[in-house]
């Protein structure tokens, strides 16, 4: 990963779930609890309240600057930090496995956005949107995911697997789109025609489906057409 991201529980689970691996989201917990254990990985608590992970590098310990509104992360080295930490520790008569210094703050982008007042609760900035872009291009597409659609009068219901959408990641990407509705009754995604086909390129874009993506996109198309002619007739 680059400098500065740092994975949930859910987010490693769906990278292991996008390679094709068979594993079950509750093993991926007890794996995380084992390894930070074992001191592979240090575990993060940052302002989102989620615990996350990254590889524990002891010739390389650094400390994290947090946005609690877009939860950027910005890694840095203070070795002032780290001699007080021992310092402290050593006069206790302790031995020290870890030291984090996580500064709560906000970023520039979200100040000069009007921070608190004018925020919405989904904004994210720049750096993390361009931090995200990356992310989905390391990710391994799934070779075939099996997608199904309905219409719906003027809507269109998209039914993905299980295990797709039970991922944190991919529900997120759904609810970005305007106008969407899940269904609990059938796990739907339901989208407006006029919106279905953006639905599908921002969620589908790296996975092969079943039928092809453009067969669907087309009859979606079709769709929309024939419900215009319908009002205008």
């Amino acid at each position: 990963m680059p400098p500065g991201n740092h994975l949930n529980a859910e987010q490693i689970w769906d990278y292991l779930i996008q390679d094709g691996e068979k594993i079950s989201l509750s093993t991926v917990y007890r794996s995380l609890k084992l390894m930070t254990r074992m001191g592979i990985l240090r575990e993060l608590e940052f302002a989102e309240g989620h615990k996350k992970y990254e590889l524990n590098v002891e010739s390389a310990i650094h400390h994290h600057i947090v946005c609690i509104v877009c939860n950027q992360t910005i890694e840095f080295e203070d070795n002032l930090v780290i001699k007080q930490s021992l310092k402290q520790v050593q006069e206790s008569g302790f031995k020290l496995v870890d030291c984090q210094l996580i500064l709560h703050s906000i970023c520039p982008e979200a100040v000069e956005m009007g921070w608190p007042a004018s925020l919405p609760e989904n904004w994210l900035c720049s750096r993390c949107v361009k931090s995200s872009v990356i992310n989905q291009t390391i990710h391994k597409p799934i070779k075939k995911i099996k997608l199904r659609i309905e219409f719906k009068g003027e809507r269109v219901a998209l039914y993905v697997p299980d295990e797709l959408n039970q991922s944190e990641t991919f529900r997120t990407n759904a609810k970005s789109i305007t106008g969407w509705r899940y269904c609990r009754n059938d796990f739907g995604w339901y989208y407006p025609l006029d919106k279905a086909v953006e639905a599908l390129n921002h969620l589908f874009s790296l996975y092969d489906t079943e039928p092809e993506l453009e067969n669907i996109i087309a009859l979606i198309e079709q769709q929309r057409v024939e419900v215009c002619m319908g009002i205008s007739n």
